[in-house]
């Protein structure tokens, strides 16, 4: 008698059943996982705009501001959401503002859906870096990152010293 390769229904059905118990478990983990790393991506991209704006002061001997920005062209100053997006740029004349002279030295764009970027005090819409590498204005500088869905919300804390530096870290800005 020949021998059969092959598996039966009721194998198949037990096979499946655990595949769906696993994949019901670890898939809602696996999300937070990935949703944890994109809020850590994005606060990254704040810091490094950051230090870029720090080490090009130092490194050209001008003031260097990072500013909200919508367009990658010109800072928001009416209406600043940090959210919109933000640019790097040399401030040699008005503090703040993109001139004739500057020149835009990083873009980074909106961040992505569901993430909020604000300041957590009232304040202006740039930080400026002198080439000594103090911030101006010479005040702490705290932004919030924040995933609006998290249940328990999940946010960083992005802040700026008067003397230049910059850290993070895993709660509420106070």
């Amino acid at each position: 008698m020949k021998r059969q390769l092959g598996v039966t229904l009721l194998e198949l059905m037990v096979a499946i059943t655990v595949l769906a118990l696993l994949l019901g478990i670890g898939v809602p983990s696996f999300t937070n996982v990935i949703r944890n790393n994109r809020l850590a991506t994005q606060a990254n991209e704040l810091v490094t705009a950051f230090n870029v704006a720090r080490s090009e002061a130092s490194k050209r001997g001008l003031p260097v501001s990072v500013c909200v920005s919508s367009n990658g062209t010109a800072c928001d100053t009416a209406s600043p959401n940090w959210a919109n997006g933000w640019i790097v740029f040399t401030d040699t004349a008005t503090a703040g503002e993109v001139d004739g002279t500057d020149e835009v030295l990083q873009v980074t764009g909106r961040l992505a859906a569901g993430y909020g970027l604000e300041e957590a005090e009232v304040g202006a819409s740039f930080i400026q870096f002198l080439p000594s590498g103090l911030a101006e204005p010479a005040a702490w500088r705290r932004l919030q990152l924040e995933w609006s869905a998290a249940p328990d919300g999940r946010r960083r804390c992005i802040s700026v010293a008067p003397g230049g530096r910059i850290g993070t870290t895993r709660e509420a800005c106070t």
